[in-house]
């Protein structure tokens, strides 16, 4: 009898008082009884199962990779100076949203200008890195350039807001940005039609393409165990070859 509903994928008994799955044949009495309510019937309420749909994975190869400039003007042309400093902080640290944001959010403290090498950098320091067995935190530098100035200017402007003054509750320990991957991946799909892990793809690229990183370097800049990720992260065009065989060396 209770064979008979499990032949049908898109049907699955229940009971007709409490509405519970959690029902059992009895073979020798030819009843049904339920383990929630306790009651006994005779023939039992048919319920849909739940059908679940496999989530499709989005390929880096379905977007156009675009230029450093491309990417400047695409941010600077969103309106709100938070969704703007959002997005040039994931840009330039080329970290995944949960690295900035909840559960492991971003906050004051670890920003700071800094001066090496008679250059001047803007670092961020203890950035999570996850998907490692062992929980580690890595410093990523970032070259204050003709490039990369407009982008760190988005985030000054957010700091230095009437909305951040009022959040700055905690003073240097305030959380830059108080909210979910869900609702930083909303933010990213209404202003650029991406998704948040493409800026990583985006900022890996530029870093070979522009700054002339190797894999080694990429691996110290990103927080992984090897080079290996360099392959999936880089994305290099006849352009991009042609122009590094024309530079001098």
């Amino acid at each position: 009898m209770q064979q008979q509903y499990k032949q049908n994928r898109l049907q699955g008994p229940s009971c007709p008082h409490c509405n519970h799955s959690l029902v059992r044949y009895h073979i020798k009495n030819k009843t049904w009884n339920c383990y929630k309510c306790k009651l006994t019937f005779d023939k039992p309420k048919i319920r849909p199962y739940r059908i679940l749909t496999k989530k499709k994975k989005r390929k880096a190869e379905e977007q156009e990779i675009i230029t450093l400039q491309q990417t400047i003007k695409l941010i600077n042309k969103i309106q709100k100076k938070q969704h703007k400093a959002l997005l040039s902080i994931l840009y330039l640290t080329g970290a995944r949203e949960s690295e900035i944001t909840h559960p492991n959010p971003l906050r004051l403290r670890q920003l700071s200008f800094e001066k090496i090498n008679e250059k001047n950098f803007l670092i961020f320091r203890q950035i999570i890195t996850l998907k490692r067995r062992k929980t580690i935190r890595r410093n990523i530098p970032i070259l204050i350039d003709k490039n990369t100035l407009p982008l760190i200017n988005n985030i000054t402007e957010y700091l230095e807001s009437e909305h951040f003054k009022e959040i700055r509750d905690e003073g240097d320990n305030t959380i830059l940005f108080r909210m979910s991957g869900k609702r930083v991946y909303q933010i990213v799909q209404e202003n650029t039609k991406m998704y948040p892990h493409f800026f990583r793809h985006l900022r890996n690229t530029h870093l070979v393409t522009e700054y002339n990183l190797n894999s080694q370097e990429l691996k110290q800049y990103n927080g992984w165990k090897d080079s290996r990720p360099a392959d999936t992260y880089t994305h290099l065009n006849y352009i991009d070859l042609a122009k590094k065989l024309t530079q001098k060396k």
